[in-house]
């Protein structure tokens, strides 16, 4: 089967073709001057159209830039929507389930709001005390959301994993992650499992962690496996499963010989065969270009049908 990836960089779209071998980046529609490049946006799709909240612009220090939109890949138009009150589009808290999509709010002063796609109206703050966590990644298995609660400074004992019920709006704490504490995680879920690794921590005993272990999470049990280790340790990666595999890749590193800083590696994991294979690179940089010291950092993921788009 054909399979396609795209990505919106900035004010553009890239696409890679045929992604189950190796595939092309390819420049596409521009998405327009209304819509300020970001990083960091929160984003989700549904069967035409892509959803875009939130993020950090090339000109703020914080994460202010707090508009949503839909943009239609196909017609190339971009949609302003309602967005949330409060300025805090930050980082990749975003879920859909069913029609309903849950923001976690990064800094817990607004809980959990949510977006109604079919009535293009939020719901703002209906949690309003989040248990004392701050989401770092999840992934959604049915109606469950299951978060990741994020590190950079706390107690090495901080590792905290919950599942929120989107039926009953609850909380309820499951089994710590394993591995070192992190920030910087990606996620995806695959046929009724969770994933989740790689990461980045700043309380190492020389210098800043960059992590590769990579672990499959089983609801049935609340326990979770180690698997094979993601190829390169990064903190920031994008991350999506497709058509029964995940996806991953570009994020940042630590700037060394055997970690540096470029980061336009994909890759594709097998949880059949437990395997990660090296796709086309970021803009088909070769092994030369892909040292030099550029990387892209919380980039969000969604996809349509089997194509997969990466802002």
């Amino acid at each position: 089967m054909k399979h396609y990836l795209t990505l919106l960089s900035g004010l553009m779209v890239f696409t890679i073709t045929n992604a189950q071998t190796v595939g092309t980046f390819t420049k596409k529609t521009h998405l327009g001057n209304e819509f300020v490049g970001r990083s960091g946006a929160a984003m989700f799709s549904t069967e035409s159209d892509l959803y875009i909240f939130g993020g950090r612009s090339a000109a703020q220090l914080d994460f202010g830039v707090h508009d949503f939109a839909k943009y239609n890949p196909t017609s190339g138009t971009l949609t302003k929507l309602p967005s949330l009150s409060h300025n805090e589009g930050k980082l990749r808290n975003m879920f859909k389930v069913g029609d309903y999509v849950y923001y976690f709010d990064q800094w817990q002063s607004f809980g959990v709001s949510r977006y109604s796609i079919s009535n293009n109206v939020w719901a703002e703050s209906i949690y309003p005390n989040m248990p004392g966590i701050t989401v770092d990644t999840g992934f959604v298995i049915g109606t469950t959301i299951y978060l990741v609660c994020y590190q950079w400074a706390m107690p090495a004992a901080f590792k905290s994993f919950y599942a929120y019920d989107t039926t009953t709006d609850t909380f309820t704490q499951k089994a710590d992650y394993p591995g070192d504490p992190r920030g910087g995680a990606f996620a995806f879920a695959i046929d009724g499992k969770g994933y989740f690794g790689a990461g980045y921590t700043n309380v190492c005993p020389s210098s800043n962690c960059y992590f590769r272990d990579f672990y499959e999470y089983d609801p049935a049990t609340d326990s979770w496996t180690q698997k094979t280790d993601f190829p390169p340790a990064r903190s920031g990666a994008s991350a999506i499963a497709v058509n029964g595999k995940g996806y991953a890749g570009l994020g940042g590193a630590g700037g060394t010989s055997t970690n540096p800083y470029s980061s336009p590696f994909w890759y594709e994991y097998d949880p059949v065969a437990n395997t990660w294979t090296g796709k086309q690179n970021f803009l088909n940089l070769s092994a030369d270009q892909s040292n030099d010291p550029f990387f892209i950092n919380y980039a969000s993921t969604a996809a349509i049908g089997s194509d997969i788009y990466i802002y």
